[in-house]
């Protein structure tokens, strides 16, 4: 006789397994010493697991959409938390202190003289056939945001973040077989917030074409 269980482990499995268990057993029940009230509470013991099953997938199905719902208010309100944050800091009556007062200033980290609104990514851009590496140092931040401008560009666009240095930007040039300047600025992530100042500005002279 095998040692191993006959009956399912999972709810799912034991509702099946009993529904065919439940519809065959008074076949049987005469010949192998099972009552008729066995038979009977058999198929109660169906019905019950039957209900309480859809009752559970029920209840999580209620759950879950309770959890989008939350989340989805969540998100709204940290976006206009953080988008408000950004307003007040560019502002010119803006202070650190009333930042701190307000909450919205990340708590200083021990070892970022003056804390982090102070803090500022240290990093070189190496110039490379077919990419632009910008080697930075991470410190106690989770990351940084990378900015770079190009050719007659007058403003910075976020080309991403990055976690583990060295950032790679490896978009051909504008014009295919034509140097062009890029500048680079970072910035540091500490729990996906951006903090601190941008870096000083890096520029370099870019041959990436893209045939090559």
């Amino acid at each position: 006789m095998s040692s191993k269980d006959f009956l399912p482990r999972t709810d799912a499995q034991l509702n099946f397994w009993l529904n065919n268990f439940a519809g065959k057993i008074g076949n049987f029940a005469p010949e192998v010493g099972i009552t008729p009230e066995q038979v009977t509470q058999f198929e109660t013991d169906k019905t019950n697991l039957a209900t309480r099953l859809n009752d559970v997938q029920t209840k999580k199905t209620a759950y879950q959409s309770s959890v989008t719902e939350k989340d989805v208010v969540k998100d709204a309100i940290i976006k206009r938390i953080r988008d408000a944050a950004v307003v007040m800091k560019r502002h010119t009556n803006y202070t650190v202190s009333m930042g701190e007062d307000l909450g919205i200033v990340p708590p200083e980290i021990p070892g970022i003289p003056g804390g982090t609104e102070n803090a500022m990514p240290v990093f070189q851009a190496v110039e490379l056939p077919d990419r632009i590496r910008l080697d930075w140092v991470k410190d106690v931040f989770d990351g940084v945001v990378v900015q770079c401008k190009r050719g007659n560009e007058t403003t910075f666009t976020t080309l991403g973040t990055d976690t583990i240095s060295p950032y790679e930007d490896t978009r051909a040039n504008l014009s295919l077989g034509t140097p062009e300047i890029r500048t680079y600025r970072l910035r540091y992530l500490l729990k996906d917030e951006e903090v601190g100042q941008w870096s000083d500005e890096k520029r370099v002279v870019s041959t990436i074409d893209a045939r090559t």
